[in-house]
């Protein structure tokens, strides 16, 4: 009888005991997994991989935090930031990326599951750094109807670099310390399409031999029919230039480049140059309003940049000494001004330059001075350089007829090292071009 006081009957049996600690167990289980989700970075990766599906490669996560600065307890403070983020192409010829630091803000619940849509109101990427290896056109792809869409309202990126490796006849371009704004911008990957507003700042710009002391671009626009760089303003080779580039086409198609600029004081020098990567036989400082148009179905590298320049004073160095000339040499000379020492000094030079891979065409710089016209003409190339200096003839007209005087020339010529010295033929005076090769003929200029 005793032996039963202080004893209670079992309010759970082993059933629901068992089932208490099954649900004790899922509890710790959903924490931890919760725990695993907010802290590690594979899943992260794998619905990062699930958003770009529709494109060729794959994207890695190495760490991600889900609250940042924010209050835990208050979900519209927390930011996301993701650390190491990196895309990898399927083909190595293609642009790849990386980023030291994403942060964001936690993306609109009610757009993604309404319109499969990631909507963030900001973001801000640290340490953006893209690679192109090649310089080609997208591959051929087929549009998806998918309705996945990125937007984000604000963009900021800080201290990105790009880096385009030469490819055949088109040259490298570096830029370095770049930081952009973006307006309203968004992507959508099935179509390729991307739109919004920003602007940049370039701190270090380099494309082939140019060296870009500054670069700023007051307003990127993109639409569905390509990206518009206007006033970009930027410093190059001693002087200033404002320019405004059109990509159409780009990240769809191969796509079209139409650039119009205006230059002012630049060193004729450093252009020339780096052109055609050898010394320059000219000197000066020229203003320009310069204009390319790339052709997506012409051969890679053929675009020529076609400008009407201003040189208030061209100078060709002459290194020779004038008195052992022979006399019509040294004649001719002095029509042109030539004085010892101090070499050809032409002013008030203007008309058209092209500029391709490789070369440099002068197609007749004029200047008249006391009413008599001067013409520049000149080709320098990786095989050389050929200049005709020509006095224009003067048309005199007479009674009965008209007739032309005064017409001399001289030409500068070589495969860069040496360059000779000698009187223009007649078929050069005609042609306004070289005529065959490379003639080592007059006086060697530098002895």
């Amino acid at each position: 009888m005793f032996s039963e006081v202080g004893q209670r009957e079992a309010s759970l049996g082993p059933l629901s005991r068992a089932l208490l600690r099954l649900g004790l167990l899922g509890m710790l289980l959903l924490f931890a997994g919760g725990l695993w989700m907010a802290t590690s970075p594979k899943p992260w990766s794998l619905l990062a991989e699930h958003l770009v599906r529709d494109l060729p490669g794959r994207i890695e996560v190495q760490d991600i935090d889900l609250t940042g600065p924010g209050q835990l307890w208050d979900p519209d403070s927390w930011e996301i930031t993701l650390l190491g983020l990196r895309w990898t192409p399927d083909d190595p010829t293609r642009p790849a990326f990386s980023a030291e630091r994403v942060a964001c803000s936690v993306p609109d619940w009610e757009a993604w599951n309404q319109r499969q849509e990631v909507h963030l109101a900001w973001a801000r990427v640290v340490g953006l750094d893209l690679h192109l290896p090649t310089q080609r056109p997208p591959p051929p792809w087929e549009p998806t109807d998918r309705p996945l869409k990125l937007r984000v309202d604000h963009v900021e990126a800080w201290d990105a670099a790009l880096q385009v490796e030469e490819d055949g006849l088109l040259p490298a371009l570096t830029a370095g310390d770049v930081y952009a704004e973006f307006q309203a911008l968004s992507f959508q990957p099935g179509t390729r399409d991307l739109t919004g507003l920003g602007q940049a700042r370039i701190g270090a710009l380099q494309y082939g031999d140019l060296t870009f002391s500054s670069a700023e671009v007051g307003s990127i626009v993109a639409d569905s029919r390509g990206v518009v760089l206007d006033q970009l303003d930027f410093g190059l080779a001693g002087g200033e230039g404002l320019a405004t580039l059109h990509f159409e086409g780009l990240l769809k198609t191969a796509s079209s480049v139409a650039l119009d600029a205006t230059v002012t004081s630049l060193n004729i020098q450093d252009i020339i140059q780096a052109s055609s990567d050898r010394p320059s036989p000219v000197y000066g400082r020229v203003s320009a309003t310069a204009s390319l148009q790339s052709d997506p179905d012409a051969e890679k590298g053929s675009g020529v940049l076609t400008a009407q320049v201003r040189i208030p004073e061209l100078f060709i160095p002459l290194d020779i000494e004038a008195n052992s000339l022979a006399p019509v040499l040294r004649g001719v000379l002095e029509i042109f001004g030539y004085r010892q020492g101090q070499g050809l000094r032409i002013k008030n030079l203007h008309g058209p330059i092209r500029l391709g891979p490789g070369w440099v065409l002068v197609d007749g710089l004029r200047s008249t001075v006391l009413g008599v016209s001067i013409e520049v003409r000149s080709r320098i190339d990786e095989e050389g350089v050929w200049i005709l200096v020509r006095r224009l003839p003067r048309q005199r007209t007479g009674l009965r007829r008209t007739r032309s005087t005064g017409s001399v020339g001289l030409v500068i010529e070589g495969p860069h090292d040496p360059l000779w010295l000698r009187l223009a033929h007649e078929s050069e005076m005609t042609a306004g071009r070289r005529m065959g090769p490379f003639l080592e003929e007059g006086v060697r200029i530098g002895e």
